[in-house]
């Protein structure tokens, strides 16, 4: 299996990791996403270059925590973040 592959079926099952703490696997709430991030990307929150970028990405996230968000989503908000340290 690639890098690519064995990269993108962690992600996938950090993903449910989250999500399954309440029964789910493919939803998570906004709140659930909010933590993942904060807990998986700690090293890329520390070490953006962009701040106000995380701290938006994180206020959509806190603003509605019941609100479901899918896997497609989450990556898309997870890739927002880890793209503010290059």
């Amino acid at each position: 299996m690639s890098k690519l592959e064995n990269s993108l079926r962690e992600v996938i099952a950090v993903f449910r990791q989250y999500a399954e703490k309440k029964c789910k696997k493919d939803t998570m709430s906004k709140g659930e996403l909010r933590q993942l991030i904060l807990i998986e990307m700690a090293d890329s929150i520390k070490n953006t270059k962009e701040k106000h970028i995380i701290q938006k990405i994180l206020k959509e996230l806190d603003d509605d925590r019941d609100d479901q968000i899918d896997f497609f989503h989450s990556v898309v908000k997870m890739t927002q973040v880890l793209k503010t340290t290059e």
